[in-house]
């Protein structure tokens, strides 16, 4: 699994933002590049801990739904809605 810590998949995750552009198109979801820009942000401040995020009632066990959310080969359903500490007005 990639992590943050790898040299490697920080050159991809700056490579891959930076190749965004103003005039890019949604391809999932509805956030114009600022607002998935400021969305990318806020999940990462609530990863490091600097940003809180309610819990809210999974209908499995916590620890099973945060493994499928990482390493499951799901794809994510367009419309799943964010937390509202990382949700962008769309």
């Amino acid at each position: 699994m990639k992590t943050l810590r790898d040299a490697s998949v920080q050159r991809e995750i700056r490579s891959r933002l930076a190749s965004v552009s103003r005039e890019d198109s949604a391809r999932w979801g509805l956030m114009s590049v600022h607002q998935m820009i400021c969305h990318l942000r806020d999940g990462y401040w609530v990863g490091l801990g600097e940003t809180k995020v309610a819990m809210v009632a999974t209908p499995v066990p916590r620890p099973v739904m945060k493994w499928l959310a990482l390493r499951a080969p799901l794809q994510w359903r367009p419309g799943f809605k964010s937390a509202p500490e990382v949700a962008q007005d769309v």
